[in-house]
């Protein structure tokens, strides 16, 4: 099947990407790795009027310890940037240990962690681990966000078993910011 049809736009900044977002409002999806979302367009479980690619965003590739411990996660750190990654090994060796065996290779070279959290993707295989380690989650409550650690008065954190409701169904009006983890915790 195909999906239906859909504006795109790949803007080059945050600025403009949050923009974007919030001129699609609740019919404006992320494309990050796509190796969710596709699928369930291809399906029509997702049937956005606008998709906003933000792999030309800068600064969203990140994987970084926090001053206070936490392990911040952005939106474009693709699976395989987890798999190779010496900290998360020291500060998350769950995690690590999971890198590895998340999908097939193809998959951990397109797809991200963000994405697969943030479709709620059964065969993502990262929800299971946050499932299991129920790191806090942080979220933005408009649907316009892919904004990483910016003061932002509508950033809210959800525990990681609070953030799936339903295949395919994440918490109700949050888009994924970043994943954060407390290092030493899994």
């Amino acid at each position: 099947m195909y999906p239906s049809r859909f504006r795109y736009e790949a803007p080059r900044s945050l600025d403009e990407a949050i923009s974007t977002l919030r001129d699609g409002g609740d019919y404006a999806k992320v494309l990050a790795g796509g190796q969710s979302l596709v699928p369930m367009m291809k399906l029509r479980f997702a049937s956005p009027d606008l998709i906003v690619d933000i792999n030309n965003v800068p600064g969203l590739d990140y994987h970084r310890a926090e001053p206070d411990g936490t392990l911040r996660i952005g939106a474009l750190c693709r699976h395989a940037d987890l798999e190779r990654s010496g900290l998360l090994k020291t500060t998350q060796p769950t995690m690590a240990s999971a890198a590895p065996l998340i999908a097939d290779p193809i998959v951990r070279n397109r797809g991200t962690l963000v994405g697969s959290l943030c479709h709620a993707d059964p065969q993502g295989d990262w929800a299971s681990v946050v499932l299991a380690l129920a790191p806090p989650i942080s979220t933005n409550t408009s649907p316009c966000t892919i904004n990483p650690i910016t003061p932002n008065s509508n950033v809210a954190t959800i525990s990681g078993t609070g953030f799936f409701l339903n295949l395919f169904h994440a918490h109700a009006n949050a888009s994924l910011m970043s994943n954060a983890c407390p290092c030493g915790g899994g």
